[in-house]
């Protein structure tokens, strides 16, 4: 199992739990990130390299935090992932003004 932790226009930070993380993953390793941000199921697709490959000292204990820098991508990919980054704030913002 994967969980995107955090993400931005120029990479995406992930967990990995024990029994997912590959063999072959280590730092400077290019790698394919597919990131489901749009409607309907629709993903974004780019090129990464492992920048930040550890064990997280606090939270689950059984698994990999993954720090991944994306090195190919087009404009049309990162304003789709910055727009995405932006709309979940405001939705975030919203929720938490109405639970006040």
């Amino acid at each position: 199992t994967v969980a995107t932790a955090d993400i931005s226009g120029g990479g995406v930070g992930l967990f990995i739990w024990n029994d997912d993380v590959p063999v072959w993953l280590a730092m400077g390793r290019r790698i394919w990130v597919a990131l489901p941000i749009g409607e309907g199921g629709s993903s974004v697709r780019v090129m990464g390299e492992v920048v930040r490959l550890e064990k997280p000292e606090a939270g689950p204990a059984n698994g990999v935090s993954v720090g991944v820098g994306f090195v190919e991508i087009s404009e049309r990919e990162r304003a789709r992932i910055i727009r995405f980054v932006f709309e979940r704030q405001r939705e975030l913002i919203r929720k938490s003004a109405t639970s006040e």
